[in-house]
């Protein structure tokens, strides 16, 4: 069994996403985690002739950290760059990015790696699941987020700076509701309890919120009086709709058994780039609507001149790229295997009045494989895990003039751009936007070409 040891060691460099680096006698420890300059105490053992390590405890703070954060920093599982100023989160970030690209892609010094900051950096999420608990065993009800390293413990997140106001507001009532009341949280170990979730869902660009309660059906909720206490809150946006969502299962996530609406619809409007989103309750959109605007508009600079070409969306979701992008293309094919997104997406394409615009549904390769003829240009914007090792050569085997490649994931971008390189493209751009601002994500794009592309490539 290794040995183990405890040492306070100075952060020498951290890594994406957040992969702390110190030295020990001569070696580097690896542990998730810290800012360099930080001085830290490291539980470490070594591991297959490497030393890893878990911090235990900040011992001294880096010279970075100059912001003081809210009041669940450090305990939240989210953020983890509020003690430094934005510009130097920033800096950081690119430090970190541009290292685990060279690290594949030497030649990336001959291109201009962007990084775009967030718009908004503040209240900036449109989407927050909170959960029904206790910080402490037998404490009182807390609604919030989960404490980080501790599953079971739930914290409350009041003047949490990514969430918008309202949530806040929505957050905090619901709580004192059935605080008041008595009602019981779901107990993970017991299986016993009626609260779970509070998914609150809003449209950065309108306003418009959709809150839905997640509960087991091991209680009763007073509906009207429910409702009521939401509509009267003193909100900057407007309650569109509530809904009450059963779940019996045994994980810990937001799914229905069974769903009713309270009031309004079942679903919020964003808008995008002039145009105009339905939003159901488990549709995918972009956490940041500012950044989202930013984001799509470079895609489409990405993707260059489009008129007269076969675009394909690959993974299109709700279709908010494909959309953007039949502003621009004669006609654009997209795909999504979830049948809920494909129908959003169609209804808001008829909303927005494209008629330029095809959506399928079902697996990636199933629909090129019933297409004809080559594609100009190939979108794609994955789910973290990146594209499945089964599609991706099946995707290059149509050999695009080019590809815009999107990512939420900069590990599983990296892995799969060699791939791409194997089969001959080339790196023409990379650009990153913060669309997580304070945390440790970021969003990856690249333009890739064919060799014979006349442009600067890696």
């Amino acid at each position: 069994m290794a040995k183990y040891r405890e040492e306070v060691l100075e952060v020498a460099e951290v890594n994406f996403p957040q992969k702390g680096i110190a030295l020990l006698e001569g070696e580097r420890v690896h542990f998730k985690g810290g800012l360099p300059g930080q001085f830290l105490r490291l539980g470490i053992k070594k591991k297959r002739g490497q030393y890893e390590g878990k911090i235990i405890q900040l011992e001294k703070k880096s010279p970075l950290e100059t912001e003081k954060g809210c009041s669940a920093f450090g305990r939240c599982g989210g953020c983890v760059y509020q003690s430094l100023p934005y510009e130097t989160e920033g800096k950081l970030i690119t430090e970190q990015l541009f290292r685990l690209y060279s690290a594949e892609f030497p030649k990336i010094e001959n291109l201009p790696v962007i990084f775009h900051p967030s718009p908004k950096i503040s209240s900036y999420r449109n989407k927050m699941e909170y959960t029904f608990g206790d910080e402490e065993k037998g404490g009182p009800l807390v609604l919030g987020l989960h404490e980080k390293n501790r599953f079971y413990s739930i914290l409350d997140t009041k003047g949490c700076t990514i969430a918008p106001p309202d949530f806040e507001r929505i957050r905090q009532s619901v709580s004192d509701y059935f605080r008041k009341r008595g009602t019981s949280f779901y107990h993970k170990m017991s299986k016993e309890g009626y609260l779970r979730h509070l998914m609150l869902r809003m449209g950065g660009n309108t306003g418009e919120i959709l809150v839905n309660l997640y509960t087991t059906t091991q209680g009763e909720l007073q509906e009207e009086e429910f409702v009521q206490m939401l509509l009267n809150l003193p909100l900057e946006g407007k309650i569109t709709g509530i809904l009450h969502t059963h779940y019996d299962g045994l994980s810990d996530k937001t799914a229905a058994d069974e769903e009713k609406v309270l009031y309004g619809r079942r679903e919020f409007q964003d808008r995008l780039l002039g145009l105009t989103f339905n939003v159901s309750p488990y549709s995918f959109f972009q956490t940041n609507s500012k950044a989202a605007e930013l984001l799509y508009s470079r895609v489409l600079d990405f993707a260059g001149e489009i008129q007269g070409e076969r675009v394909y969306d690959l993974y299109s979701g709700t279709g908010t790229i494909a959309q953007i992008f039949a502003l621009k293309a004669d006609f654009v094919q997209a795909v999504e295997i979830v049948p809920e997104a494909v129908e959003t997406a169609k209804e808001n394409a008829k909303r927005n009045g494209l008629t330029n615009i095809q959506f399928h549904t079902g697996d990636v390769m199933e629909f090129l494989k019933s297409l004809e003829g080559q594609p100009d240009v190939v979108i794609i914007d994955p789910p973290r895990e990146g594209i499945h090792p089964k599609s991706i050569e099946g995707i290059l085997s149509y050999a695009p003039k080019r590809f815009v490649y999107v990512s939420c994931n900069p590990i599983t971008h990296v892995r799969d751009l060699k791939i791409f390189k194997m089969w001959g493209y080339k790196i023409a751009r990379l650009e990153f936007v913060d669309m997580f601002p304070r945390t440790a994500n970021c969003e990856a794009l690249t333009l890739l070409v064919k060799e014979s592309y006349e442009g600067k490539a890696l």
